[in-house]
């Protein structure tokens, strides 16, 4: 998920509500149509674009429980292409699902040991836990979208694209997030006047 992360800027409920029905042929594109949410059950069973997902061990009485939604805004609802190097990481997890007999077409693409698909506050805990294996101080889970966005805008990545891809509503709302980036580019970009060809 980390690696996925930082090649497509996903938010976690979008990468926890993935599919593999999602992906188009040889995994060049996915679609986001879904997020996974942990939502009170009083509140969540009287709204029609929620759907409760049946959890293997599902704590009986509990007041909240895992639902899949669609996402906040209409363009939320989009197609993220992929990299070679995102595509090497969702090849590697369909293996491995494959190899473990827990692979389904129709199936989520990160999935618990047993079974269940990962929910956003139980990655994070995992994705704490890497982080502290790892010697690297903790950044929260939503720093990896900001990071691929702020490479995106080095790679020279236009507002609008940018926009799209990140699944902003306006598009004033990805300049104003990252416009610090913008602004090292066009610093590192004047510097090429010291080379003094006027």
């Amino acid at each position: 998920m980390v690696l996925i992360d930082l090649y497509t800027g996903l938010r976690i409920g979008e990468l926890c509500g993935l599919k593999w029905s999602d992906f188009g042929r040889d995994k060049e594109y996915f679609d986001i149509h879904r997020i996974i949410e942990r939502l009170k059950i009083q509140w969540a069973e009287n709204r029609s674009d929620y759907q409760r997902i049946s959890l293997i061990s599902a704590q009986p009485n509990s007041s909240t429980a895992l639902y899949i939604g669609t996402p906040k805004t209409e363009q939320g609802k989009r197609r993220i292409y992929t990299s070679s190097q995102a595509v090497l990481g969702f090849e590697r997890i369909e293996s491995y699902q494959k190899n473990n007999e827990t692979y389904r077409e129709n199936g989520f693409v990160f999935l618990q040991r047993n079974g269940n698909p990962y929910e956003p506050k139980a990655y994070n805990d995992l994705y704490r836990d890497v982080l502290k294996c790892a010697d690297v101080d903790y950044r929260n889970f939503h720093t990896l979208r900001h990071t691929f966005a702020t490479r995106a805008y080095e790679l020279a990545f236009d507002i609008p694209t940018l926009s799209e891809i990140l699944g902003h509503a306006q598009k004033s709302t990805t300049e104003n997030m990252y416009g610090h980036s913008l602004d090292d580019t066009k610093k590192k970009a004047m510097t090429k006047f010291n080379r003094g060809f006027l």
